[in-house]
């Protein structure tokens, strides 16, 4: 198995309802979106059950507002942070197979509050010794430890054993730039959308501006504004992933059932991954996948979907 989810900060982009979107450069200032709210059960739902995984996120910390901030991340069976504020004061506690093993106070976690916080999970299934688990902290690795981790929850949870959750109580903590994967994610890494130039497409416009595909093999591709993003982050900046978002996706049911993620330069056209597609009006699509090419490499180049059986 081999997944990636991305998400910039968008409510909408979680397998749960509940959360709200919020835009704001002070939030995040690389997508200009994060969010609150979320759920405890379910918010972003893998493709079957991990063996290993590596979660990236950051967590805006805003003290401007009085009602106490609450954030969870989790993944499988409770393995997960949490942080939360009673009266002021915060605390960080860790759980391991939905154990709370350790609890540490804002500077032992290296915790910024009033700011921005870059956070790193890496956690590896096994028995005894033969398991990984790990926080990163701003930088700094507060947990590091070989101890058992299962991802499977048992009884009446063992069907949610393939979930991640995002969750924050309020705008206390605004939840952003997450990218979930089963291969090594790097703390650096950051998720920045695309600006977009102009669109090649031969699938019909309709009247709200979405696009529908008839055929299979149609295209909406978007040629990305790369001058902007090298402006910004500097053309020797590395891309080191695609994830596509189609908000919303669905097949009428017809022969066309998937979407294909594609992507290339110089009328080469290289297909990236592809999902199948729900007869339900309000399904996504959001799918993409590794790769690695610096922002000059990105002049010329074009992203979207194709249409496929």
């Amino acid at each position: 198995m081999s997944f990636m989810y991305v998400n910039p900060g968008y409510a909408e982009w979680l397998d749960c309802t509940g959360g709200k979107t919020v835009e704001s450069l002070r939030y995040n200032p690389y997508g200009g979106v994060g969010f609150y709210g979320g759920s405890v059960d379910r918010s972003i739902v893998l493709p079957e059950i991990p063996t290993e995984i590596y979660i990236h996120f950051m967590v805006y910390i805003d003290l401007s507002l009085s009602s106490n901030g609450r954030v969870i991340v989790s993944a499988g069976n409770d393995n997960k942070i949490d942080i939360q504020e009673t009266w002021g004061t915060w605390e960080v506690a860790f759980e391991c197979n939905d154990n709370k093993f350790k609890t540490m106070n804002v500077t032992e976690a290296n915790l910024k509050l009033d700011g921005m916080n870059e956070m790193l999970f890496h956690a590896k299934a096994g028995e005894g010794d033969a398991g990984v688990y790990s926080w990163t902290v701003n930088g700094v690795e507060v947990i590091s430890e070989h101890r058992s981790v299962s991802f499977i929850k048992v009884g009446n949870y063992s069907t949610k054993s393939d979930e991640v959750v995002f969750y924050s109580s309020n705008t206390r903590a605004v939840l952003s730039n997450i990218i979930v994967s089963d291969s090594e994610v790097g703390r650096e890494e950051k998720v920045v959308i695309l600006p977009v130039s102009s669109i090649d497409t031969d699938m019909t416009e309709n009247e709200d501006g979405s696009y529908s595909a008839s055929a299979a093999g149609q295209h909406f591709l978007q040629d990305v504004d790369a001058e902007a993003l090298i402006q910004t982050y500097g053309g020797a900046s590395v891309v080191t992933g695609l994830y596509l978002s189609g908000n919303p996706a669905y097949t009428t049911g017809a022969a066309l059932k998937k979407a294909i993620a594609c992507g290339g330069k110089d009328g080469i056209i290289t297909d990236v991954a592809e999902t199948t597609l729900k007869t339900d009006t309000t399904s996504k699509a959001l799918i993409g996948g590794r790769m690695s090419m610096t922002l000059e490499d990105l002049r010329g180049y074009q992203f979207g979907w194709k249409a496929g059986v």
